[in-house]
Formats: C-alpha cells, structure tokens, sequence
C-alpha cells in the first residue's frame, strides 16, 4: 500500500506546480523514483534553429524537422540547470537534437523547432487536453517528427499504451508527417513495448537504443550555463541524463533511422 503521507507530498507538489507556473517531474532509473520540482515563472521559448548545408555538392532540400520531448529534448533554466537545451549536454551544440542537424547538414537544408512536452507525461488522466500544446508548433508544415517521451511515466500507469497511441494519432491529424519514436534512454520494457506498439515501420518507425543505455553524465561533471559560465552538475536527476556521449548516440540512432531508406 502506497504511503498516504508521500501522496499527499506529490499532491501538494502538483498543486504548487500549476499555481506558480512549474514542472513537476517523476524520474525512473532503474527503479528508482527521484521527484523534483521546477518552480519559475512560465517560461517560453521561440526555438527555432536551422543548419545550412555543409555537404559536397548539391543540397537534397530542406528537411524540417520537430522535435517532441521532455528534458532530454530540452529543459528551461532552473537552480540546479543552467542551460535552455538538452538536459545535461555540456553544451547547446552537445546535445541530440544540435548533434543531429550537423549529422544531418551533410545531405540536407536542416530547420527544427521543438515542443516541450513533459506535461503530458507526468498527467495521471486525461493526457489527451495536453496534446493541444502541440496545435500551434504544428500550424508549422515539418518532414519528419521525433516523439522523445516515455521516461517520466509514473510506475503502475495504466493509460499509457492507450494515451501514446492517442499522441501518435493526434500528431498524424494535425499534419501528414514520418514520425520517429525514440526508445527510452532509461530502459523500462514496460513502457517502450507500449511506445513500440504505436509503430508501423511505415509513417512511424521504431527507433531503439539498446546498447546506448546508461550513458549518464554522472555528478561531478562541468556543463554551460546561459551565462557562459561553468557549472558543475550536483543533482541527483540532472546526473542521470544523458551526457554528450549519450546524446551523441541518440543522434547516431536518430541519423541512421532517417537515413536507412
């Protein structure tokens, strides 16, 4: 029986959340559960980025890319991360989604936006009236979508399956696109044979990382903050991300999924 204090915490925490305008996160690794909270103001941001060209000869076109993720895609400023990109990447560039335009500039005109999508994991019901947070990035015409979700998935859930279907679909009647949807980089079997159900190998296609696993940045490590100084990372959540060895095998998956055809 699960502890009616600890409840009560997590109740408290979600209601702090939505008055002040935070995140509330639930991390699993390994069967650990770290809950933090992210108190700020709301935060917003315009991100769209693009990579010309740097292959020989001519260009394929414009490829365009969204990208649909929790922290690992993005996180916003907070006390105890300093960056607005990939959580944990030492750098903007070092994390999948800027190591990926370069991999991919070689061959194409690249253009991405991103879409912080983290409330919708940690919704314990009615996932589907977070999906209208994808309506207006969407208004936007992409080739391809990366949906990078699943590793915020309280343990025991039992809408998943059905809901990451919903997300799937909700994204195909927004827009006629390829979707690539990415393993968990904490590995849960649970969870990525649900996200892996949703895939047809067609329009959306399974892209695992088995073998990538585990490539955590650990505490200890210096990273770049917006400030352009050095920080050293000393939380426990921020410390199981993906470093730049892990993002760089995110985009490696990533890069060879989109371009195996």
């Amino acid at each position: 029986m699960r502890n009616p204090r600890n409840i009560m915490i997590v109740l408290l925490a979600v209601l702090l959340c939505f008055s002040v305008g935070g995140n509330v996160y639930l991390l699993n690794h390994l069967g650990d559960t770290i809950q933090y909270t992210v108190v700020q103001e709301p935060y917003y941001h315009e991100y769209q980025e693009s990579v010309p060209y740097g292959g020989p000869g001519e260009s394929k076109g414009e490829l365009r890319v969204l990208y649909v993720g929790n922290s690992i895609t993005q996180h916003a400023p907070c006390d105890y991360w300093w960056g607005d990109w990939g959580m944990a990447a030492s750098s903007r560039e070092k994390d999948y989604v800027h190591q990926l335009g370069e991999m991919l500039s070689g061959e194409y005109d690249v253009s991405y936006s991103l879409s912080q999508l983290s409330q919708w994991e940690i919704m314990g019901h009615d996932r589907h009236e977070a999906l209208q947070l994808l309506d207006g990035e969407m208004k936007n015409e992409f080739d391809l979508v990366v949906v990078q979700l699943g590793e915020n998935i309280p343990q025991g859930d039992t809408t998943f399956s059905t809901d990451f279907r919903d997300l799937i679909a909700y994204v195909q009647s927004l827009q006629e696109v390829k979707i690539y949807v990415l393993a968990n980089f904490w590995a849960d079997e649970e969870v990525d044979c649900a996200k892996q159900a949703a895939c047809d190998g067609d329009s959306v296609i399974w892209v695992s990382l088995d073998g990538a696993l585990e490539c955590t940045v650990g505490k200890g490590a210096l990273v770049e903050g917006l400030d352009g100084e050095q920080h050293t990372i000393d939380h426990d959540g921020v410390a199981k991300h993906p470093g730049d060895q892990g993002m760089t095998a995110i985009a490696q998956r990533l890069y060879d999924a989109m371009t195996a055809a």
